[in-house]
């Protein structure tokens, strides 16, 4: 794998969009996705190529002299992994796509918020401003840090209402 493809898959927006590609794979009968151009397939790829080209995403080489990458902010849908109920808490668990994060809070009103709501639901949902540092450890593997910077959005977890008895 080339320097550039190295560095390409370190970056938080590729690898969301490669990943959404190729999550549908495996799913409901998908097989594989192919990429075309008018009638002629480009590149395709299977479930067991899937894997590999999300776990070549690990891939660290000794080359690598980078210890941390410049901060990145993407606009994301966080949504609640497992709520909180100390307002002083500076990180919160969160669902970022299907990945469990742990992104810090420090500079927000979400905990504030969420105390003043009468607490905090498992799939509230919450549209963010979030950067992204990515950390190379001693061992050569990349560490990602998330931070919130600022709420742009929040939706209530959908409730089952009580019924009649």
């Amino acid at each position: 794998m080339s320097r550039d493809a190295i560095k390409l898959s370190r970056n938080p927006r590729v690898r969301s969009a490669i990943e959404a590609v190729l999550a549908p794979i495996g799913t409901d009968g998908i097989k594989r996705v192919s990429f075309k151009e008018g009638d002629v397939e480009l590149e395709s790829a299977n479930e067991l190529q899937a894997k590999d080209i999300l776990s070549s995403f690990d891939i660290s080489t000794a080359a690598e002299t980078e210890e941390e990458g410049e901060p990145d902010t993407v606009t994301a849908w966080l949504r609640v992994y497992s709520p909180v109920y100390d307002e002083k808490a500076d990180k919160w668990r969160f669902w970022y796509g299907d990945h469990q994060i742990y992104a810090d809070i420090s500079d927000t009103t979400i905990a504030r918020d969420a105390i003043a709501r009468g607490g905090a639901l498992i799939n509230e949902l919450y549209k963010v401003k979030l950067q992204i540092t990515q950390h190379l450890t001693k061992g050569g593997a990349t560490r990602p840090e998330f931070k919130i910077l600022q709420v742009m959005d929040f939706r209530e977890a959908p409730q089952q209402r009580a019924l009649p008895f």
